[in-house]
């Protein structure tokens, strides 16, 4: 890739002769400035991997729970109304995790979330570890935009934990609900039970982060030792700056939530379930009625393989969240496989391959709009009377 240089804000500049001086390295111990970054093979086996992986599962597993042809059929006995409908459901989808972003970075405008909310969907749903990538393209428009690394971390911590605590939490709301209709098996509860237990922990945990300055300092210097232990093996000069960074993002971090933890609790669940209603509207749309494949059973599927595809198997979880949901939900119900399959296919139709298509058109509108883009100021930044409130 041609290399380009990018100024402070983010945004393209033209490429300076480097001078000469001591050696420099970043924040967290990265490459010297000026060498382009390492790239080798590992990368080329991963995606070979992940594409022996989607082809198998397409290839084989698929077609030995239904038949493609059986499954095509189903599709196209759809009416227009029924297709439309499920695409309907698909595009309100995205369009619901727009406010999420927009509470959990004060100053983001709706354009910016939809853009920044495509683009990096579409990486992560076509590189492999996606996700990380996604946070790397995310950075670079919001900074691109004028907002501050430490608004975006906020944004980042925010987001992320939310929507984990949410994808633990499904599962038990699956459960519960199971339990009220009798549909309840043995592999659920148990699964439920385990989502519980590592959504009590994870929010313990990151409650006693956020409410004790001296746990997080502590957290902080091992960071700090860590990177510091890998950028000497590596020859580099070891950084000291995760603990100072890791304090002020703490406390603007509590700012953000005490000011908007609750629309952002309520925004991130209608995002979730909103994903689950477009499955559960290709399933009725393929002609399966509540009575043969309950709501309940198609939250609780849909819940677990969310926890699923959280491993970077594959990118966007491609092949191994289909089998996973045609797996699960035609256990006991052979006869519906051919249904269930089509209806996971138009689900992930409409929920993975048109966002990859929408966030390529939105990585252009990014490129081709250099009026957007401004210097680092501070957008995003909550105000120093709410950061500097009494912490919890």
């Amino acid at each position: 890739m041609e290399r380009v240089d990018i100024d402070a804000s983010g945004v393209e500049g033209p490429e300076v002769a480097p001078s000469p001086g001591p050696r420099v390295t970043s924040p967290l111990g990265g490459p010297p400035a000026g060498r382009p970054p390492r790239t080798g093979g590992p990368s080329g086996y991963r995606y070979l991997a992940a594409f022996g992986l989607t082809a198998g599962i397409f290839a084989f597993a698929l077609p030995h729970l239904a038949d493609y042809g059986d499954a095509w059929a189903s599709l196209t006995a759809m009416t227009e109304y029924e297709l439309g409908g499920v695409l309907v459901a698909g595009l309100w989808n995205l369009v619901t995790y727009w406010p999420v972003l927009i509470i959990s970075l004060p100053g983001l405008r709706v354009h910016e979330a939809a853009v920044v909310n495509q683009a990096s969907t579409a990486v992560a749903n076509t590189v492999p570890a996606g996700g990380a990538v996604a946070l790397g393209v995310t950075y670079r428009m919001l900074r691109a935009w004028g907002f501050t690394s430490p608004s975006i971390a906020n944004h980042v911590l925010a987001t992320g934990v939310w929507n984990t605590l949410v994808k633990l939490g499904l599962p038990v709301v699956a459960v519960a609900a199971m339990v009220v209709s009798g549909a309840l098996h043995g592999p659920a509860l148990e699964l439920a039970a385990t989502g519980l237990v590592v959504l009590v922990v994870l929010g313990l945990a990151s409650a006693r982060v956020l409410a004790d300055e001296r746990l997080a300092r502590r957290f902080g210097r091992w960071v700090d030792s860590v990177i510091g232990r890998v950028a000497r093996r590596r020859g580099r000069v070891a950084p000291t700056e995760a603990t100072p960074w890791l304090l002020r993002t703490r406390r603007e971090l509590i700012a953000l939530l005490r000011r908007r933890g609750l629309a952002m609790t309520v925004a991130t669940l209608v995002s979730h379930l909103s994903l689950y209603l477009v499955l559960l509207a290709a399933i009725r749309g393929v002609g399966i009625p509540d009575d043969q494949l309950g709501w309940e059973k198609v939250l609780a599927g849909f819940a677990f393989v969310r926890l699923l595809a959280a491993l970077p198997v594959t990118p966007g979880g491609f092949g191994v969240v289909e089998l996973g949901y045609v797996a699960y939900l035609t256990a006991g119900a052979d006869e519906l496989a051919a249904e269930v399959t089509a209806a996971v296919l138009l689900f992930r139709a409409v929920t993975f391959l048109v966002p990859v298509g929408l966030g390529a058109a939105a990585w252009v509108v990014f490129t081709a709009r250099p009026s957007w883009r401004r210097p680092p100021d501070t957008r995003g930044v909550l105000g120093e009377a709410d950061v500097a409130g009494p912490v919890p």
